[in-house]
């Protein structure tokens, strides 16, 4: 079995998926966004702003991490 190794991907993916997960970090990271948020007490179905930012950001990492994780498989870089 050939195994497709982490230098086999282009450069430009491997700095669109690293610029994601930096993006991501900081801003689920980044404490004076989420205090500024928390201020802010709309309700949005019924759920406060700050509660929909976690989710939120929760949702994007996973999103992120999944779409790293199917590009893989597709190249066949998984175990």
């Amino acid at each position: 079995m050939k195994r497709t190794g982490l230098f086999s991907r282009s450069p430009a993916r491997n700095i669109a998926f690293g610029a994601l997960f930096a993006l991501i970090n900081m801003i689920a990271l980044w404490p004076p966004l989420y205090i500024a948020m928390s201020h802010q007490h709309g309700l949005v179905i019924g759920v406060p702003i700050s509660v929909w930012y976690l989710i939120l950001v929760s949702a994007a990492a996973i999103a992120a991490v999944t779409g790293l994780w199917v590009t893989e498989c597709r190249q066949g870089a998984v175990d």
